[in-house]
């Protein structure tokens, strides 16, 4: 007996289907060529959290939702060392996949709804593909499977954060070539990527002070230390100190003396509360610099005396500075610099 035309046409499309669905889980997947150098492989599934792990394994151990029609994963290692895995899985079609996000917010993060340090891991729909990225939170390794299904399969799915990430990552490798003007070319095209981002403004001063750009690299540390006190912290005590310290030098070389005075005692202040010794003597001697051609000379010889306590080398540096040229009139210092 003949199957009628309509049912062979639609097992025909169902099987197209199902070949489409094989086809797109494959075509997420990164190639060994995907991959920067240092980077590999692993053969077991990895994450931070439990969960992803746990539904990998029973996808439709609820009873609730569809089963995936396929399911795989790639693990990333790190010169031989685990850095998360990548999981995919395969629906039927972007209605059951969408289904599925929904269970998958309460379980992978709970009532926090999106990834935090405690659960890093990122979750996104692509059509009839559920994608968990089960990496660190904010993880080089979640930027690396974007960036490839941005470039390579013209799928975006990166955040204002992700974005902002791989710009300064970027930005990074200008910085540790000191290709200055690739870095600041690189900060001021993506701007609007860095615009909100205290530190985005601090490494595009970095930059101009590398430059010696000053009024650009005053006005983007103002931005920077405006930011961190308003909305969007620096990461560490390091960057706000050299924020300060570099809003003072700004100020030095651009005439505003007095200026530098305010940014400088800062970063001073900063300094001894952190006990780093390199960043006390620096500090103290830039300050001492202001000082000094401010005609205020007690405190500018007790913090020169001080950077020259911690560093010989400022004593060497304060011979030939130009800030000091007034204040070598006086026996003292003439004293301290001998």
């Amino acid at each position: 007996m003949k199957k009628p035309i309509a049912l062979i046409t639609a097992l025909i499309l169902l099987a197209a289907l199902r070949l489409v669905a094989d086809q797109s889980i494959e075509s997420l997947k990164l190639g060994t060529g995907d991959l920067p150098q240092g980077y590999a492989f692993g053969a077991e599934l990895m994450a931070v959290s439990v969960q992803p792990v746990t539904f990998y394994k029973m996808p439709d151990a609820s009873g609730l939702m569809p089963g995936p029609v396929k399911k795989d994963f790639q693990t990333f290692l790190y010169e031989g060392k685990p850095r998360g895995s990548l999981l995919l899985f395969q629906y039927a079609s972007a209605k059951e996949a969408d289904g599925v996000k929904s269970f998958l917010t309460g379980l992978l993060w709970g009532e926090d709804s999106g990834p935090t340090e405690k659960h890093p891991d990122e979750m996104y729909v692509h059509e009839n593909v559920v994608m968990i990225f089960c990496f660190g939170y904010r993880s080089r390794e979640s930027l690396l499977v974007k960036s490839f299904l941005r470039e390579k399969r013209k799928i975006d799915l990166f955040t204002p954060e992700d974005r902002f990430m791989a710009v300064i990552a970027r930005a990074q490798k200008f910085y540790n070539v000191r290709d200055v003007q690739k870095g600041i070319d690189h900060l001021k095209k993506n701007y609007d990527d860095i615009r909100a981002h205290s530190f985005g403004h601090f490494f595009l001063a970095e930059f101009y002070y590398m430059a010696h750009e000053w009024d650009n690299a005053k006005t983007h540390y103002r931005s920077a230390l405006d930011l961190h006190e308003k909305t969007n912290r620096l990461p560490d005590e390091g960057s706000l100190w050299a924020a300060h310290h570099g809003l003072g030098i700004s100020c030095a070389m651009t005439g505003r003396v007095q200026e530098s005075v305010g940014p400088f005692r800062k970063s001073l202040e900063m300094a001894r509360a952190l006990k780093r010794p390199a960043m006390v003597s620096g500090s103290a001697y830039d300050l001492s610099c202001s000082l000094a051609v401010l005609g205020e000379y007690d405190e500018a010889y007790e913090l020169l005396a001080e950077s020259i306590r911690l560093e010989k080398k400022y004593r060497d540096m304060a011979r030939k500075d130009e800030c000091f040229r007034d204040a070598l009139v006086q026996k003292r210092f003439r004293d301290l610099l001998k």
